[in-house]
């Protein structure tokens, strides 16, 4: 999933000191960055918020600054589960035929 790791504001007092410090540098542009969010250990709520119209998957589940991968793993166990289900049906379908397996499979 995208994460918009330039499209957040400060929350708490510790990431509104760095951004002082990060403008009296006259480094500003880059504060809003994976690195300031992910170095600093900055929590989604406590620290910072999502300014971004469009919320996504790993908006919403915390799946960045690292954990990136897990979304991956998501992706690929639901696409395994449904290959499994996908050859479990089609010996179902043809024993009970394909109306009664519908509808049991769409509970």
């Amino acid at each position: 999933g995208y994460i918009p790791y330039n499209d957040w504001e400060c929350n708490s007092t510790k990431c509104f000191n760095l951004q002082t410090k990060a403008e009296e540098a006259e480094d500003a542009e880059k504060f809003f960055s994976y690195e300031t969010m992910c170095g600093n250990d900055f929590v989604e709520g406590s620290d910072f918020k999502w300014t971004s119209k469009m919320h996504t998957f790993s908006m919403d589940w915390h799946l960045y600054c690292g954990r990136e991968a897990i979304f991956s793993l998501l992706n690929g166990a639901i696409g395994l589960g449904s290959l499994i289900g996908l050859l479990l049906s089609t010996g179902l379908f043809d024993r009970i035929g394909r109306k009664k397996g519908g509808i049991v499979g769409s509970v």
